[in-house]
């Protein structure tokens, strides 16, 4: 039973993992589409979601 809940413990941190990459990967391109600014993988792979999204704004109110 304790095997079950592992396993499914690290499917679930999986999934939560390959979301927020996702999200970042979505700000990454919003701040080069919007911006042009390009930020290579290497450098953004170690972001969490949060770091993106203040990247995006911090570009975003220096647009302005």
């Amino acid at each position: 039973m304790k095997l079950l809940y592992n396993t499914r413990k690290r499917e679930l941190k999986k999934e939560a993992l390959q979301k927020e990459k996702l999200q970042v990967e979505r700000y990454m391109q919003r701040i080069y589409h919007e911006f042009g600014i390009e930020i290579k993988y290497i450098n953004w792979i170690s972001l969490s979601e949060d770091d993106a999204k203040n990247l995006y704004t911090f570009y975003k109110q220096k647009r302005k």
